[in-house]
């Protein structure tokens, strides 16, 4: 007499799942709250000086006006985006032949909000650099 066979449980993939998507968005906060309320402080503080700013900068002004100016808009697209996340992540996290890929795309959306959040310190902080270097003189 054969054992009847019994499907693992789905729990601990979605809850694995839930938690990786949790992670992605907790990374891409403070690149969002940098862009909609620490850069127009810092815009205002470089219209004050009426210095001329790199074109990375003013790119980075032109992206967090537009973000401030629809904040209200953010949720109905990074809720979907998270969505697409997750259905990806668990798609690529479920058999070992994809868990690579899993753990790839998790890095990956890792990185780029790294490397977003870094490029806004940076396109910001040289103009700063010179504000500084102006007033010690």
């Amino acid at each position: 007499m054969s054992e009847p066979t019994t499907k693992p449980s789905p729990a601990p993939v979605v809850f694995t799942t839930l938690g990786l998507v949790l992670v992605h968005a907790i990374v891409w906060v403070p690149f969002l709250v940098g862009m909609c309320i620490s850069i127009p402080v810092h815009k205002v503080l470089f219209q004050k000086f009426n210095m001329k700013l790199p074109a990375s900068t003013e790119w980075v002004f032109a992206v967090s006006a537009l973000m401030a100016n629809y904040a209200y808009l953010l949720p109905f697209v990074l809720l979907p985006l998270l969505a697409v996340d997750g259905v990806l992540l668990n798609l690529l996290n479920r058999g070992a032949r994809t868990s690579a890929l899993g753990l790839a795309w998790f890095m990956l959306v890792i990185l780029v909000a790294v490397a977003a959040d870094i490029g806004v310190e940076v396109a910001v902080l040289f103009p700063l650099r010179e504000i500084g270097m102006g007033l010690a003189k």
